[in-house]
């Protein structure tokens, strides 16, 4: 199901500003804008960010509101150069519509902490570099790459003219925290400057507060739920989450 713009809670301006630039790129006079600069039609973001924060929820939510294909490549250590390569010419191949391609937790190639096992990657930084602006570019994409820990990236990956845009993602704030207060509790207006006082000092995400707001959405106060906001807040600390097998070192988040 496509999900409503309105349901996209970033911080002030930044909704706004992402919308114009796909807007732009989508736009039909751009491909010849680029080939007069010598330049591949393609766009690529980088959403990066703490587990939460709503990176997959920006492109579900932009594809939504373009009406796009979605093609999801997932990193993980049974990725091959041939396959990624696969992928991305399968994507090629399609009929001429507006698309999306996402390379999810793209820094995990360079991360060998998250699982033991992950270590030894089958897809190297080469092979996703001729993905991204070499001969396997996929004229016409919008490429979005999520990443939580971007400092783990090559440098090659992320340098200008590679990346176009990058957004950050992180805690939330006021302006988001209203948004969504105003969303879930469209009864409870006035009640919002004394919740947000009660929970302006904790750190949060969009993912924790529609927790809060969605479950508690029918409450006569959500000033009587300020505890369970807490509660949420601890279970989603890494250090409060106990591993489901004795194997797995981390998470996956």
């Amino acid at each position: 199901p496509k999900r409503p713009i309105e349901t996209l809670y970033l911080r002030e301006g930044e909704k706004e500003q992402i919308l114009s630039m796909v807007e732009d790129f989508f736009n039909p006079e751009t491909r010849e804008l680029y080939l007069s600069f010598g330049m591949p039609y393609k766009h690529i973001v980088m959403l990066y960010g703490i587990p939460g924060s709503g990176k997959t929820s920006t492109i579900t939510a932009i594809a939504s509101y373009f009406d796009c294909d979605i093609y999801t490549i997932p990193i993980t250590k049974e990725l091959t150069d041939y396959g990624l390569i696969e992928a991305f010419s399968y994507v090629n191949d399609k009929e001429d519509r507006k698309r999306i391609i996402v390379l999810e937790d793209i820094d995990c190639i360079f991360d060998t902490t998250r699982k033991e096992g992950d270590e030894h990657n089958m897809v190297t930084l080469q092979a996703i570099l001729n993905c991204l602006d070499g001969h396997m570019c996929v004229e016409g994409t919008l490429l979005f790459m999520t990443a939580n820990n971007p400092e783990k990236m090559d440098y090659a990956l992320v340098r200008s003219c590679r990346i176009d845009y990058k957004l950050e993602l992180g805690y939330a704030d006021e302006y988001q925290t209203k948004c969504m207060f105003d969303r879930f509790l469209p009864k409870q207006n006035d009640k919002f400057n004394k919740f947000y006082n009660s929970i302006s000092h904790l750190k949060y995400t969009t993912a924790m507060l529609q927790e809060l707001l969605f479950f508690n959405r029918k409450c006569d106060s959500i000033l009587n739920h300020i505890e369970e906001f807490k509660s949420i807040i601890k279970k989603n600390d890494n250090k409060h989450i106990t591993d489901i097998d004795e194997g797995v070192k981390n998470v996956y988040m």
